[in-house]
């Protein structure tokens, strides 16, 4: 199980604000190290590590922030045997967070279990293998561990016998001498390498032909009938039936630790109903949990930014004996958002987003039935299960997903005003997702507010794509219909619905005619001396009385309420600024972005 619940204040920015309270030393250690030089320092480390048994130096271990656990294994005299305890998810994650050159020391002293568990999660996407991942691997094996690597090939090959021919089916291709063709003429005619006379060995990727060169030596003086059954399976037996087998092992061994594989952690985007939810029944009376309960390291204190109504529940419930449940169960919808999300695992940004995006859910999840059931939000999270409310979240995003995928697919969607754009295509991820026009970037739907703010920026962008087949020239002749060179945009790219709208309500009060065409500089002096004086409500009313005789209600769709609610607010906040400029400064049309200008 990948446990991202084993982080302190020193990482909270890096996992999902999750803050974990250390009841140990490492913080008063930390502070009194902070006045003496680096050699004093690890030296005082060596010491005051040294000076504990194992068991609490793999305590000490487990509640300090991933990247700096190195320092700590290796001051220790014991470090193999930390390495050995430590929980594979655990080292995973230390040597991710770390850098495999920075962390070689450990890596060196990693089981082959643990290499596995690293092997597996690193060399898979899905279903299919990641030739690149597998050969990087395999190099920082011969060139920092050697003797592991030995260990853990004799290891999975006496486990696992369809995995290397798997593997090795991405990089070489096998042919066996038939019985009547002699040495030499088989040196001359098959591949040009063999350990055995036997089977020859041609590289699909030369520059990695002495990696595997290497590798096939090593299976030999391991194991030779094991080298010898890897070649005959990839004989006899197709690639996608190793791969299948392979992957079908390696589901089963991630599945050991608690992690989904690909098509299982799907689940978690399923939508559940409130009548399909199942009811966890309380037992008696929950008594409190004894002040030397630990989850296997630490007594975590949840504290998640942005999701008040987990928050609470979690606070409420703290200390119970249920909070066991409730953290192993939330660490299993993380867990399976990052395998649904297939999230790059050297990506910390990735990764955080990933998190992040469970608590969301959760929240999103525990909010939306506290209200329809009428319940407090620890009593949701104490009386159903954690992936169900996530699950309960994804019905509740599922039609905003589905609204923003038809506007998506609309004709006109190209020309939707930026910022409406990008938040379209924010809700059409899996699941949607919030975008911030301030910040430019998107986020996972937190609340019901956020929600409701979904839907107010898809119902605006789909008005603005009803407005389009009132606009002349019609959007698809747009390239062609301007001398781009000579206008104050770049190309046709550039005009939006709303610049396009704009532009031709310009010309109709200057020009009377309702089209889009370069105005002149001239033209916007003229017109603000005509409307100097009107205030903001005066310019909506022109506004809008101006679309109503230029897009008839109902036809195309479009109504009178979406002119007034959608159209007209975001013409006038422009057409208003774009004013102010005009009676301030003298207008250079090349800065001008919000209409179509001459230059």
């Amino acid at each position: 199980m990948i446990n991202v619940w084993s982080c302190n204040k020193d990482t909270q920015n890096f996992y999902c604000s999750q803050l974990v309270d250390v009841f140990f030393f490492i913080g008063a250690m930390t502070n009194n190290l902070k006045s003496v030089n680096n050699r004093e320092r690890k030296t005082d480390i060596e010491t005051r590590i040294n000076s504990l048994d194992l068991s609490r130096q793999i305590n000490l271990v487990l509640t300090t922030p991933w990247e700096k656990r190195v320092g700590l294994i290796t001051a220790s005299e014991q470090a193999g045997k930390i390495v050995e305890n430590m929980p594979v998810e655990e080292l995973f994650w230390t040597i991710k967070a770390t850098g495999i050159e920075d962390s070689s020391e450990i890596f060196c002293l990693a089981t082959p279990e643990q290499l596995q568990f690293i092997f597996d999660l690193d060399w898979w996407q899905k279903d299919r293998l990641r030739p690149e991942k597998i050969a990087a691997w395999l190099l920082v094996l011969y060139e920092l561990a050697e003797n592991g690597l030995k260990t853990w090939l004799k290891w999975i090959l006496g486990r696992d016998p369809w995995l290397f021919p798997a593997v090795l089916h991405e990089f070489v291709t096998v042919v066996k001498r038939p019985d009547e063709m002699d040495i030499q003429e088989a040196r001359d005619r098959l591949h040009p390498f063999t350990l055995d006379n036997d089977y020859f060995i041609g590289f699909k990727k030369k520059k990695l032909s002495p990696l595997f060169m290497r590798l096939a030596t090593t299976m030999v003086e391991i194991d030779p009938g094991k080298y010898r059954d890897i070649l005959e399976t990839m004989l006899w037996e197709t690639p996608s039936q190793n791969l299948e087998t392979a992957y079908r092992l390696r589901c089963g061994r991630i599945g050991d630790f608690g992690l989904p594989d690909y098509y299982e952690s799907l689940d978690i985007y399923v939508p559940l109903s409130i009548g399909d939810m199942h009811v966890i029944k309380q037992s008696g009376p929950q008594a409190s949990l004894p002040l030397n309960y630990e989850l296997p390291a630490f007594v975590p204190t949840l504290y998640v930014s942005g999701c008040p109504a987990l928050e609470r529940a979690v606070s409420v419930l703290m200390g119970q004996p249920l909070m066991e449940r409730i953290v192993r169960e939330t660490t299993g919808v993380a867990n399976k958002i990052l395998m649904a999300d297939m999230v790059d695992l050297d990506d910390p940004e990735q990764l955080e987003f990933a998190i992040r995006k469970s608590f969301s859910m959760i929240n999103l999840g525990i909010e939306g039935l506290s209200i329809n059931m009428m319940k407090l939000p620890e009593e949701i999270l104490q009386t159903r299960y954690v992936e169900e409310i996530a699950r309960f979240a994804a019905g509740l995003l599922l039609p905003m997903g589905a609204m923003a995928r038809r506007i998506k697919s609309a004709k006109y969607f190209d020309i939707i005003p930026p910022g409406l754009k990008e938040a379209v295509e924010a809700s059409v991820q899996r699941p949607p997702e919030l975008y911030s026009e301030k910040t430019g970037t998107s986020r996972p739907v937190r609340d019901l507010s956020d929600l409701k703010r979904i839907r107010s920026l898809l119902d605006q962008a789909s008005s603005w794509s009803k407005v389009a087949p009132f606009l002349n020239p019609s959007p698809e002749r747009w390239v062609k219909a301007f001398h781009w060179e000579r206008t104050n945009l770049l190309s046709s790219e550039e005009l939006s619905a709303d610049r396009g709208l704009l532009t031709a309500l310009i010309n109709l009060m200057v020009n009377g005619r309702f089209k889009i065409s370069p105005i002149d500089r001239e033209k916007l002096h003229s017109l603000y001396q005509r409307l100097q004086g009107l205030n903001e409500e005066q310019i909506d009313s022109l506004l809008f009385e101006l679309l109503r005789s230029v897009c008839p209600e109902r036809k195309n769709g479009l109504s009178e309420s979406e002119l007034e609610k959608v159209i007209v607010p975001r013409l006038s906040g422009i057409f208003r600024e774009l004013l102010t400029e005009i009676g301030h400064y003298t207008i250079e049309p090349r800065f001008v972005r919000d209409i179509l200008v001459r230059i």
